[in-house]
């Protein structure tokens, strides 16, 4: 395979004092650097929101966490609770089945 470089000049082709990239140095960073200020200014504020986020997910969290904590206690006494008195049901066995004979 051939390589050939080619090396253009492009300041022939121009009209004098033109340059291609006219960028002017002054406001160019001063730009830059103003975009980057809302960039962050932009961050710092999702920052903040998300912190208080999750400071009030973190107050739900202590909140459901004590409801589960007293759920589950209610569930240890009525599992004491039904376990003392696995057939006291208030009815009368007996008395059902001798109805059903007459």
């Amino acid at each position: 395979m051939i390589s050939k470089h080619i090396q253009v000049d492009f300041k022939d082709d121009l009209p004098d004092g033109e340059v291609i990239f006219d960028i002017k140095y002054e406001t160019y960073w001063q730009e830059m650097a103003e975009s980057k200020r809302v960039e962050l200014e932009y961050a710092l504020e999702e920052n903040e929101r998300l912190c208080k986020l999750k400071e009030i997910l973190i107050n739900e969290n202590i909140h459901y966490q004590k409801l589960l904590e007293e759920a589950n206690s209610f569930v240890e006494v009525f599992k004491d609770l039904v376990q003392d008195s696995p057939d006291d049901t208030g009815i009368d066995v007996r008395d059902v089945s001798d109805s059903n004979d007459e």
